[in-house]
């Protein structure tokens, strides 16, 4: 007897099926199937992460080859760009194609335990290492105006600043590797899998989780970032208020106003629009939902946290575009690598144009002719006070031949 009539042969049979249909009918998998993307809209978030992803891998690529051969890029600011497009070409290599993954298959996770754990922790290391570098940049730009007579960062120190703001990237993201967690779980109606944090081998757990989201929110996102914005304010402000005479106070120090703000409004403020939708995000998924215990992400979350890192990455592939209008000879030793005419000149013969270096020169130029300007009248003070002394210690005798209108 085969199994089919094993079956038939048992007894209540036509019941056990009519239960099974039955229960069946009342299972409800809308909540928990993954996500049934529409055809249009799976082509057009594939067509449009791919040009992004193109974008960014050039340009960054081309970011970082242009500053390394042309020496006369190699200026402080320009090393700290170049680890700008450093953080933005880790990102975008490795990680970009993740959330469009999500974003189609979501609610749940297919990519694995290795993604599932480097993801989170690559996007912390490169957003607190562009964060850094940014209030690097900022702080360089200040010291060029408060203090333009110390000796400027060399390359040692460039490289001592770089590598601790990735030692302090990669620390403060450690966490995220131990808690994230790949993991298959039971639905109400079928197996699934899932990425999400898992904070149960630490004692108060949920306090710490909401603890350690706050710290990374705050003070490695939005406190440098509002440093940033105090900074280049006081940048503006000592400029406006040097009051030099001639022709410096007239064209110098508004050039170099100018420029400041036009690297503030061009390279600072787009980093924080496309980043804060990203940090606003997570703290609302992490710290108040876990707040308010309520559980599952709303519906519309998705598409706001899809929405947020497409522009954190559209900012990485729009970054190269953005230093290259800062800088005239950046665009030109871009142009000479592009045409494979890359020439090595012998530092001491180089003078640059580029608009990053160009702050810190007039910068530097305007605060020596104020420093020249105070000394010079400091010693006409000493002077003048010296001869008043002189002529009131004078003796009387010798005014005798003295005329009268001067003896007074």
């Amino acid at each position: 007897m085969n199994p089919v009539d094993i079956l038939l042969a048992e007894e209540n049979f036509e019941e056990k099926v009519n239960d099974f249909e039955q229960n069946f009918t009342r299972f409800d998998f809308s909540g928990e199937a993954p996500n049934d993307s529409l055809w249009w809209e799976v082509c057009l978030k594939t067509f449009v992460y791919t040009v992004i992803l193109l974008v960014a891998l050039t340009g960054n690529l081309l970011v970082i080859t242009t500053i390394v051969t042309d020496r006369s890029l190699r200026s402080t600011i320009n090393f700290f760009v170049a680890n700008l497009a450093a953080a933005d070409l880790v990102l975008s290599a490795g990680f970009m194609w993740i959330p469009l993954s999500n974003s189609i298959t979501g609610p749940s996770y297919f990519l694995g335990t290795l993604l599932c754990k480097l993801e989170s922790f690559a996007q912390m290391t490169c957003l607190t290492a562009i964060t850094l570098t940014l209030t690097a940049i900022v702080c360089e730009q200040l010291k060029a105006v408060t203090f333009p007579l110390q000796a400027r960062i060399t390359q040692h120190r460039n490289g001592v600043v770089i590598i601790s703001i990735w030692t302090v990237s990669v620390l403060v993201s450690i966490p995220i590797l131990l808690v994230k967690k790949y993991e298959n779980y039971q639905g109400r109606n079928f197996p699934d899998v899932s990425c999400d944090d898992d904070w149960e081998f630490i004692s108060a757990t949920y306090p710490l989780k909401q603890l350690y989201y706050t710290l990374t929110t705050t003070i490695l996102f939005f406190l440098p970032a509002t440093i940033m914005i105090v900074l280049y304010l006081i940048i503006v402000r000592r400029l406006h208020g040097f009051q030099v005479p001639g022709e410096i106070k007239s064209s110098i120090y508004q050039q170099a106003k100018k420029k400041v703000i036009k690297m503030a409004c061009i390279v600072i403020v787009p980093f924080l629009l496309s980043w804060s939708l990203m940090e606003v995000a997570t703290f609302y998924s992490k710290v108040w939902l876990s707040g308010t215990q309520q559980g599952e992400l709303p519906s519309w979350f998705h598409h706001f946290q899809y929405t947020s890192m497409l522009l954190v990455h559209f900012n990485c592939a729009a970054n190269p575009f953005l230093y290259a209008v800062l800088g005239k000879d950046f665009r030109e030793s871009l142009w000479k690598i592009l045409k494979c005419k890359v020439t090595r000149q012998p530092r001491r013969q180089i003078e640059s144009d580029d608009d990053f270096n160009e702050v810190e020169r007039m910068l530097s130029k305007i605060n020596e002719e104020i420093q020249e300007f105070q000394m010079h009248f400091r010693f006409l003070v000493l002077l003048s006070g010296i001869h008043l002394a002189m002529v009131l210690n004078y003796p009387q005798e010798n005014m005798k031949g003295v005329p009268s209108t001067l003896n007074r």
